[in-house]
């Protein structure tokens, strides 16, 4: 849904890169960018974390709730965002991060990525981050850090600043603007 959406945005002449670690969606992605004609969105099979390797990942038949586990699921490829976005010039409008838990480990290995990125829309919630080791405050302080401001968008579309105590009540997406805009 989200590379097609972008896709339709940014036009024939941009440039959509979307990850898919589950082959079975990966595989659901690329027929659906066949059916659309969308020659602008480039798939890239693999998890994203803060170093190369492998992890386990799941197959939940519901494909947008597939995260990293701890133990089991399937064996995937994880390499780093700045690796994957080594080649691709110039800067890059918008980063977009809903790994259900996962993002931390994906803005440690994008260091590179976010000091050349404008925006970033991700998504928080400590039920998924507490697993993990961490939490949204230290999200937000890395993203912080990384030059970003943050910010909730409000019910009529405002942007509503947020500072590293924020805490939300439910899952909830932020955007990120890089602060030298």
């Amino acid at each position: 849904t989200m590379a097609l959406t972008a896709a339709s945005i940014v036009g024939p002449q941009g440039k959509v890169i979307a990850f898919e670690p589950n082959d079975r969606v990966y595989h659901y992605l690329l027929g659906n960018i066949k059916l659309n004609r969308f020659s602008q969105i480039e798939v890239r099979s693999c998890a994203l974390g803060a170093e190369s390797g492998f992890v386990q990942f799941s197959d939940d038949i519901r494909d947008d709730q597939n995260k990293v586990l701890q133990q089991g699921g399937r064996t995937v490829p994880i390499e780093t965002l700045d690796e994957q976005l080594h080649g691709v010039a110039g800067r890059i409008r918008l980063l977009k991060v809903d790994v259900e838990g996962y993002e931390k480990f994906v803005f440690l290995g994008a260091t590179a990525t976010l000091s050349r990125t404008d925006y970033i829309y991700f998504e928080v919630f400590d039920g998924h981050f507490k697993p993990l080791g961490y939490t949204t405050s230290d999200l937000l302080d890395m993203i912080l850090k990384a030059g970003f401001a943050v910010f909730q968008i409000g019910p009529a579309g405002e942007r509503i600043p947020i500072d590293r105590g924020f805490l939300p009540a439910k899952c909830m997406n932020l955007l990120a603007q890089q602060t030298s805009l």
